[in-house]
């Protein structure tokens, strides 16, 4: 694999080098992390773009197309499904993409409560009503499948809504794109993921993940009824399924380097 050394004088010649923010996985805290080693390099801002970098800062998908298609960006963060930066920027190098998985019923409740703001009472009698109302039903399919929804880059078509027959196309697509990542790992295993990416990103970046913050991943277990889990494994069905598919395939791609 040919190597670059990312400068001002250099970036150009590169790569983009694409980092699917998948929701609810930590995309701020890597996305200040990339930030960090950029300015350790003194890289120009203006050819980067990290729109996730500050709270309340827009995201590439609000942004009008028009206005970016003529930019010269080369690193792009943003919360984003799959294959969508490679529609609008039509790159003439292929990108880098990467992505950090979370595990599965705790990202979902992540995305349920963060989706609960700011009518709270609202959204948790959402789960009760999985059966009696179809709007909440497939709202609940996609928060707690998103990954599977992102990953398969269809996350536009469906806007917050899914219907459990659309999941199976969207998990064989993402199962496919998972594969053609150059990169990717787990949340519950960022030492990993991190050594993994500063070896094998062609930018000779070296991430230092020693400020990455600690997830509460159980949070949940404590203000959801237990009688109601059995529904939510339901629920999350094909994200739990990506994400198996995902622990198989990271042995086979990547363990031997660790």
């Amino acid at each position: 694999m040919e190597r670059y050394k990312l400068s001002n004088n250099t970036v150009h010649l590169v790569p983009p080098l694409i980092f699917l923010s998948l929701p609810r996985c930590a995309g701020l805290s890597f996305a200040e992390l990339f930030a960090a080693e950029f300015r350790r390099l003194l890289i120009d801002p203006k050819v980067i773009f990290i729109p996730a970098i500050k709270k309340g800062s827009v995201g590439l998908s609000d942004i009008k197309i028009s206005d970016l298609v003529n930019k010269e960006w080369k690193i792009l963060f943003d919360t984003m499904p799959f294959g969508f930066a490679e529609q609008i920027f039509h790159f003439e190098k292929e990108p880098f993409n990467f992505c950090c998985l979370r595990e599965p019923i705790a990202r979902g409740f992540s995305h349920y409560y963060f989706y609960a703001y700011p009518n709270p009472d609202r959204k948790a009698d959402m789960i009760k009503e999985f059966y009696s109302n179809p709007r909440s039903r497939e709202m609940l399919y996609f928060i707690f499948n998103s990954m599977t929804v992102y990953m398969s880059g269809m996350k536009y078509v469906f806007q917050g809504r899914v219907e459990k027959e659309a999941l199976e196309i969207c998990l064989n697509r993402a199962k496919r794109h998972l594969d053609l990542l150059g990169v990717f790992g787990f949340l519950d295993e960022i030492e990993d993921f991190i050594k993994l990416f500063n070896s094998l990103n062609p930018y000779s970046l070296s991430i230092d993940c020693g400020k990455m913050p600690k997830l509460n991943e159980g949070f949940y277990k404590e203000t959801i009824d237990p009688c109601l889990m059995p529904l939510i494994e339901e629920i999350a069905a094909y994200d739990i399924q990506l994400y198996d598919y995902a622990k198989k395939s990271f042995t086979m791609r990547f363990s031997h380097l660790l």
